[in-house]
């Protein structure tokens, strides 16, 4: 597990992993937040400077370019499917009896991904697993 710093101002918080800065430099503008090495001799200016010359897009810019898969067949050749053998398909969903909840998409496979894990919600199978492993923690939340 990466070791975390978080950082507390009087309005606001924020974490970096110490791996992330190992990799270089990290900047926050939002938060006017530059954070290097110490002795790295490189300003916040200096690497900002560095990263607009990359052209680089934010995680929310690509996230607004990037295709919604039209459906579940599509998603899961996109996803898993795309490193295996042609002509692999994911196995259908169980057959589970009616959720409390109807919900219907537009897409069956989708649906059917819906009752299977609100069934799974529901059935005893996940709550006895959660409280074996309640009762096997040293620590007890009360």
């Amino acid at each position: 597990m990466a070791s975390r710093i978080t950082v507390w101002t009087k309005t606001v918080g924020f974490t970096f992993r110490v791996s992330d800065l190992e990799k270089g430099s990290i900047l926050i503008p939002r938060y006017g937040v530059f954070v290097t090495k110490a002795g790295s001799g490189q300003t916040a200016r200096q690497f900002a400077k560095e990263l607009a010359a990359k052209n680089l897009k934010s995680i929310r810019q690509m996230t607004r370019e990037h295709r919604e898969a039209a459906s579940w067949k599509e998603l899961m050749q996109e996803v898993r499917l795309w490193t295996c053998p042609s002509g692999t398909v994911v196995s259908p969903f169980p057959k589970v009896e009616d959720p409390a909840m109807q919900v219907e998409l537009p897409d069956a496979d989708w649906t059917a991904a819906w009752r299977a894990l609100s069934s799974q919600l529901r059935g005893p199978h996940m709550w006895e697993d959660l409280r074996l492993k309640w009762a096997e923690s040293p620590m007890k939340w009360i």
